[in-house]
């Protein structure tokens, strides 16, 4: 997938960002933090873990839009270690349980030491969970423009 119309649009926001909240020094815990709870908030409307419930009613447009905030901090962290904007993805299983998982420890291991091949990655393994749920490259560009105008809104009332 080709992401660089989205890291263009990221950087704005980031800028505007930083500018409405006076952000001076790094917040990279914060942000791995964030991309944590973004990714269980995507995982949470996928609801593929919840082996408890029966009835399983997902919402498109809100599993969208939560795919859309982990994006978000994806990009601005690309930004940060200069990533390439072609990123495949990377299915890691079919089995999409293990892809969250895989998710999950990708993120963790930038907690240790982030890099730009590490970046790389997790993007890719999360580019394959929107590819094992048929999420188009159309749904996700919609998706994140969509999210990314509410938080321009959100910065013009002061969120």
């Amino acid at each position: 997938m080709d992401l660089k119309k989205i890291i263009e649009q990221q950087i704005l926001l980031d800028e505007a960002i930083k500018k409405a909240h006076l952000l001076k020094q790094d917040h990279q815990e914060e942000m791995l933090i964030a991309l944590f709870t973004e990714v269980g908030e995507f995982a949470n409307e996928v609801q593929s873990f919840k082996y408890w419930k029966k009835s399983k009613k997902i919402n498109q447009n809100d599993l969208l839009e939560e795919y859309a905030d982990g994006l978000h901090f994806l990009m601005s962290f690309a930004i940060k270690y200069k990533c390439n904007s072609l990123i495949e993805p990377l299915v890691l299983s079919k089995d999409i349980n293990y892809q969250f998982l895989k998710m999950f420890n990708s993120i963790s291991k930038l907690i240790k030491n982030i890099s730009k091949r590490k970046v790389e990655k997790a993007i890719a393994i999360y580019l394959g969970l929107a590819k094992l749920l048929d999420i188009s490259d159309d749904k996700i560009n919609q998706a994140y423009e969509l999210k990314n105008q509410k938080n321009f809104e959100r910065i013009k009332n002061n969120y």
